[in-house]
């Protein structure tokens, strides 16, 4: 089969240094007036179709007429041809009408911007509006006869600029890590296809849609940290789920893995550690150590490896809003992520939380004796389960050990029969209303000593009490059952301690001496006298719902102030006498509810 050449036309200019095959072939034709570049291939077998430029490199590398030995197409020829447009012509309007011919860089698959004019390149006519081929052998004009120079000029953005620069070989990222040009097309070419435009992906094969996608690249390749991060955005927030960002990092590092490219790779992992709220694993082989173990993100059951905490207590911690949490479900798996600072952060606090079991376990009480205490809201840090969102109870484990010593450092240490904890509560506690809350007041106010401490036990079922102390102590308190201790009684109001005693020792409420002297007991008459005669503010604003500080102000406008406010030293709270204040209409319908601290129900 006779091997294809090309024929030496009537007219045969030079080809140009920067002159695209097929372009010389296509100014031949239309020189020498052809219908196509077909007529100039001298061979039987030759399809009429578009040939590879490789196809035509070699045949005019063959043609000593052409004046090809000057031509730059050689340090292309080892590109593969995928990376040439062979299809259609693209031109600047500016180029094609002042100097016709198709330059080398203009058919590169990326390129779409003229660096002379710093405009784009097209591949259309603007009156038909079909694209040129490479086959129609005219270079400024479209088969319809329009000029291809009739174009809308559209401006290239900087970006773009150095893009085709970066192209051509001439950017400053070139001179200094010398990139080869195949890189260069593929790093472009990577970057360009992973944004949607208007819902849809976009390619390289025309200029309009290279127009929409281009200048997202540049700007990523290009932009610096804010750019590149600008680009990461955009790709996360296509796809909540991560896909995207994930496919695009494990292409970069795979397909990128030379040090030319590692500025992109670090401010990748930069990204991740920033954006990425899911935890980072050995089988990231692509990351650095640092990035890993900087990372803020750790799987659950990682954490509780790495801080030694246990499942409850994390799991308690982030329910509980000490921890920052994500949650994600894969392949009907619920999978828990934590916020590593926040765990660095509150490490002691973390480990101060308890459940119900451990912090019973701390006070040697059963699950009733337990609970008991909880009802009578004795821990200030308990956390319900309706406030924790975990289902059951969270104490803090640091209040659990202040409170079991305040019981064990009343020892007292005394020979003589006793009785432990144990068989006091078998034997008496259904002698007495609330036994283990009066025991324990006793106890941490030494009117009930403890003679000695089970080193082997903990909390309550350590104590032991002498007989004849704790038969003592409960004759007392059974004569002085309808007494209610300060303690009690502030938490009958529903104030703090401090301020009941303020109301018991101005004899705002009157009191009677117990047996041990050193207390005061108030008895229900008592508790009633003062309901019938005072009321605490905070109460009282509560139950009308208007702010104290509003009713404080009225009320002195009516010249009605607190009891003790015109002495040196006034009350914690504000109180009222209610007979002052009967004679308010907003006031009186609420007086006689509000009791014991409380907004009665009608």
């Amino acid at each position: 089969m006779k091997k294809s050449t090309i024929m030496k036309p009537l007219i045969h200019p030079p080809c140009l240094p920067d002159e695209f095959p097929t372009g010389y072939l296509i100014r031949l034709a239309d020189i020498n007036k052809y219908q196509n570049i077909f007529w100039l291939i001298d061979a039987d077998s030759f399809e009429k179709r578009i040939k590879n430029v490789m196809y035509y490199h070699e045949m005019l590398q063959l043609s000593d007429w052409a004046g090809y030995e000057n031509n730059k197409f050689i340090n292309f020829s080892n590109l593969h041809s995928k990376y040439f447009d062979m299809q259609h012509m693209r031109f600047c309007p500016l180029c094609i009408k002042n100097s016709p011919y198709i330059r080398i860089g203009w058919q590169l698959r990326p390129s779409y911007v003229c660096r002379t004019h710093k405009i784009w390149l097209r591949d259309s006519c603007s009156k038909c509006k079909s694209r040129v081929t490479l086959v129609y052998p005219r270079l400024t004009d479209c088969r319809c006869g329009h000029p291809l120079s009739d174009q809308e000029l559209l401006k290239a953005s900087a970006d773009m600029i150095q893009l085709q620069e970066f192209i051509d070989g001439d950017h400053a990222m070139n001179k200094e890590l010398d990139i080869d040009l195949t890189k260069r097309l593929d790093l472009i070419i990577f970057f360009n296809r992973w944004l949607r435009i208007r819902g849809q992906f976009k390619s390289l094969e025309n200029s309009k849609d290279a127009r929409d996608t281009l200048g997202d690249a540049a700007e990523a390749i290009f932009g610096g940290k804010l750019g590149f991060f600008n680009f990461l955005n955009r790709l996360q927030a296509e796809d909540l789920r991560g896909a995207s960002l994930t496919s695009f990092r494990y292409e970069l590092y795979e397909r990128f893995p030379g040090n030319e490219f590692s500025c992109y790779r670090s401010l990748m992992e930069e990204y991740i550690n920033q954006n990425w709220e899911r935890p980072l694993t050995r089988r990231n082989i692509h990351f650095s150590r640092k990035t890993l173990h900087e990372h803020p993100w750790i799987a659950f059951a990682v954490a509780c490896r790495e801080y030694d905490i246990s499942k409850t207590m994390l799991r308690k911690a982030f329910l509980n809003g000490y921890v920052r949490f994500k949650k994600e479900t894969k392949n009907k798996r619920t999978l828990t992520y934590l916020y590593r600072q926040d765990i660095s952060d509150r490490y002691l606090r973390i480990k101060d939380i308890i459940t119900l079991k451990e912090a019973r376990l701390v006070l040697g009480l059963s699950k009733e004796n337990f609970t008991a205490l909880v009802n009578k809201k004795l821990f200030k840090t308990a956390i319900s389960p309706s406030e924790s969102g975990f289902g059951s109870w969270c104490f803090s484990l640091e209040e659990m050990y202040s409170f079991r010593d305040q019981l064990t450092r009343a020892v007292h240490s005394t020979p003589g029969a006793s009785w432990s904890f144990s068989e006091v509560m078998q034997y008496f506690s259904g002698r007495l209303d609330d036994f283990l809350i009066r025991l324990t007041d006793s106890v941490k106010d030494r009117s009930l000593r403890v003679s000695s401490i089970d080193s082997d036990k903990n909390g309550y079922s350590s104590l032991h009490f002498l007989k004849d102390d704790f038969l003592v102590w409960l004759e007392f308190n059974k004569k002085n059952e309808e007494l209610i201790s300060v303690p009690v009684l502030a938490k009958i109001l529903g104030v703090q301690q401090q301020f009941t005693y303020e109301l018991v020792n101005r004899e705002i409420i009157n009191s009677s001496k117990c047996i041990d002297s050193k207390n005061a007991c108030i008895s229900h008459s008592q508790l009633s006298e003062f309901n019938n005669k005072y009321v605490i503010l905070s109460k009282l604003s509560k139950a009308v719902d208007i702010n104290s500080r509003t009713l404080i102000s009225y009320l002195a406008s009516r010249k009605i102030i607190p009891v003790y406010d015109d002495t040196e030293k006034p009350l914690r709270q504000k109180v009222y006498l209610k007979e002052k204040l009967r004679n308010i209409c907003i006031l009186s319908s609420y007086l006689d509810r509000v009791t014991d601290g409380k907004e009665n129900p009608d």
